[in-house]
């Protein structure tokens, strides 16, 4: 079974994309500091057993995680108003969370 990392995966978009990648058969393992996510887009996965959810910052913290596939990388405050209230951490996600 291939592993994926979602970053920014508890978001609108990325707790989709979780959902998709879940269906096809990947262990997907979403990380998300909650800034603009929430939980409860991801909370009808906690009891799948090829879930796993990290809260962190990707910005700030090395995320440790083996054999991974692929990198879907969506964590950033996406809309005028989040990257507006956070425009420091949307500068910094964007560069070293890439």
């Amino acid at each position: 079974m291939k592993k994926i990392v979602v970053t920014g995966g508890a978001g609108f978009v990325g707790s989709h994309l979780c959902d998709s990648l879940l269906k096809s058969d990947y262990f997907v393992i979403c990380v998300d500091n909650l800034i603009t996510g929430s939980k409860e887009n991801i909370k009808h996965l906690e009891g799948n057993k090829n879930f796993k959810f990290i809260n962190s910052d990707v910005s700030k913290n090395d995320i440790e995680v083996e054999g991974v596939d692929y990198i879907f990388h969506l964590a950033s405050p996406a809309s005028p108003i989040d990257y507006q209230n956070y425009p420091e951490e949307t500068l910094l996600v964007n560069s070293m969370g890439t």
